[in-house]
């Protein structure tokens, strides 16, 4: 059985599963403006969610391609806290964006997203890295012969040394989590890749 050096299946394995996610921030740094004193809006819902935002951008002058589908999909994998924070941040932000130039713009809808997983990780804290973290090291420990203790070991030191990851961990719904750290610490021994197989 191939075996990797010890350490670099965790990392790499955790490496890759923090790159699939990212797909969840990507259309998010779009398009934003200032507008200070703006009336605050109905939080938004599931249903309209998505065609504020979009109607936002385009108000704006650089919605995405299919950006309402695209937004259902962010939609998905985002704590539904997450999304409506940024939502409701980008729509305020938006009410002025003449003003601004693009990259301005790019930088404030990217703070908005930044505000909304703030608020989320100061209550979710490190749990959901927490969570991946312990199937990628209970994998290795079982397809390597690593102990209980080595596998505790292993999880602390993902979590303490990966912070900015579980900051983006935190912003994803926990069923999410839950489902790829189940399907990664079922996978066989010779797959070098599980979170590739673990959407």
């Amino acid at each position: 059985m191939h075996r990797r050096p010890h350490g670099q299946g965790r990392g790499g394995a955790l490496s890759h599963a923090l790159q699939r996610l990212c797909w969840v921030v990507g259309l998010l740094a779009s398009c934003a403006g200032s507008a200070v004193g703006t009336k605050p809006l109905s939080p938004p819902t599931d249903t309209d969610a998505c065609p504020r935002l979009c109607s936002a951008l385009e108000r704006c002058g650089t919605p995405p391609a299919d950006c309402v589908v695209s937004c259902g999909k962010e939609r998905e994998g985002l704590r539904p806290e997450v999304h409506g924070g940024y939502v409701s941040c980008v729509e305020t932000e938006l009410a002025m964006c003449a003003s601004m130039d693009g990259p301005t713009k790019r930088q404030r809808v990217t703070l908005c997203f930044a505000a909304a997983v703030d608020v989320v990780h100061g209550t979710v804290g490190d749990g959901p890295l927490r969570t991946l973290a312990t199937a990628l090291c209970s994998r290795e420990a079982r397809c390597h012969g690593g102990s209980a203790a080595a596998t505790d070991t292993c999880v602390d030191e993902v979590v303490a040394s990966r912070k900015a990851s579980a900051r983006l961990l935190s912003a994803v719904r926990p069923a999410r989590v839950a489902a790829m750290s189940a399907c990664v610490d079922k996978r066989p021994c010779d797959d070098d890749d599980p979170v590739a197989h673990c959407p």
